[in-house]
């Protein structure tokens, strides 16, 4: 499936211990793209106002579901001695990006992208 183009809005996540869903929305697109994250270690949503410090136009590249391989959560969460998933080399970090909320995840598989990937009903 092609990556859609734009900034999506982040309209759902789901997590069920094997799997995180991400439900996006690409206004005026009438249709949802899911976003499916296994082996996941750890996830947080935060405001995208609260990670002011990567959208400054030097900094921002392209797109909307990044890879972070430096100064990302993983890194600032490796500070503490009680970042266990710090310890492992086999880790991940992606950063997808919403008009108003930004999904977190860290995890082990490079995520998968589709029209529709079943959502727990809840």
């Amino acid at each position: 499936m092609p990556s859609p183009a734009g900034l999506p809005e982040l309209i759902r996540v789901d997590f069920d211990l094997w799997t995180l869903r991400a439900q996006l929305w690409f206004p005026p697109e009438p249709a949802p793209v899911y976003v499916r994250f296994t082996g996941v270690r750890g996830f947080r949503a935060l405001d995208e106002g609260d990670l002011l410090e990567f959208w400054a136009p030097r900094r921002r590249v392209p797109g909307w579901l990044w890879e972070i391989d430096a100064g990302g959560w993983f890194q600032q969460e490796s500070q503490r001695e009680g970042f266990v998933s710090g310890l492992s080399g086999d880790c991940r970090e992606f950063l997808l990006l919403g008009q108003d909320w930004c999904l977190s995840v860290l995890c082990l598989d490079r995520p998968e992208l589709g029209p529709q990937v079943e959502l727990a009903d809840g």
